[in-house]
C-alpha cells in the first residue's frame, strides 16, 4: 500500500513538473525565431488552432531563409531547410491516406495563423480555407498561397510583414543582410 502510495505521489510531483518543462521548452524555441512554420504534432482536426501542440523545432524559419518575395510569399531556403523540409514532409506523405499536414506560423514567439501543406496529388482537389505551403520543382523554393476561401490573407498580418522587413529590408525581393 505505502508502494502504491509513493508510486501515485511520484507521478502527481513528476508528470506536471515534466509538462511545464516542455510547454516553457516549446515557447522559448518559438520566442528565438522572428519567424518560424511549426508542425502540429497531434491530430489537429476539430480542435482551436491555438490550442494545437507544436513540434519542438520549427519545420522552417528565419534563420533557414535566404530570399523572401512578399509580393507572392515566395521564399527560397538554405539546403539544409531544404533537405529538412523534403525529409519530414515525404515522411508525412509515405501514408497515402493523409491529405494535409497542419502548421502554424509564429512570428516572434505569437501564434499568427494555421495553414495546411496539402498532399501534392490532392492539391488541385482541396478546398482551403487556410494558407497552403506548398514546395516548387526546386527543393529549395516555397510559396504560401493565400486561402482558397477569400477574404481576408493572414500572410499579410502586420507581424509578419514587420518581421520580413526587419530581417530583409523595404524591399519585396530583397535577399537577407
Amino acid at each position: 500500500m505505502l508502494r502504491l502510495r509513493l508510486g501515485f505521489a511520484f507521478l502527481t510531483l513528476f508528470v506536471p513538473l515534466h509538462c511545464a518543462t516542455v510547454s516553457n521548452a516549446q515557447e522559448k524555441s518559438q520566442a528565438t525565431h522572428k519567424l518560424a512554420i511549426y508542425l502540429a504534432s497531434t491530430n489537429s482536426s476539430g480542435t482551436n488552432w491555438l490550442e494545437w501542440s507544436l513540434e519542438r523545432s520549427p519545420l522552417l524559419s528565419d534563420k533557414d531563409i535566404v530570399v523572401y518575395d512578399t509580393n507572392y510569399h515566395r521564399f527560397r531556403v538554405s539546403d539544409q531547410a531544404a533537405k529538412r523540409a523534403t525529409e519530414v514532409v515525404s515522411n508525412y506523405f509515405s501514408d497515402p491516406h493523409r491529405l494535409g499536414l497542419d502548421f502554424v506560423m509564429v512570428a516572434s514567439g505569437e501564434r499568427v495563423y494555421p495553414g495546411v501543406i496539402p498532399h501534392c496529388s490532392d492539391h488541385v482537389l482541396l478546398f482551403v480555407s487556410s494558407p497552403e505551403l506548398v514546395q516548387g520543382p526546386d527543393p529549395h523554393s516555397f510559396s504560401i498561397l493565400a486561402p482558397r476561401s477569400g477574404g481576408y490573407d493572414p500572410r499579410y498580418d502586420m507581424r509578419i510583414m514587420e518581421e520580413l522587413h526587419s530581417l530583409f529590408g523595404q524591399s519585396t525581393n530583397a535577399v537577407k543582410k
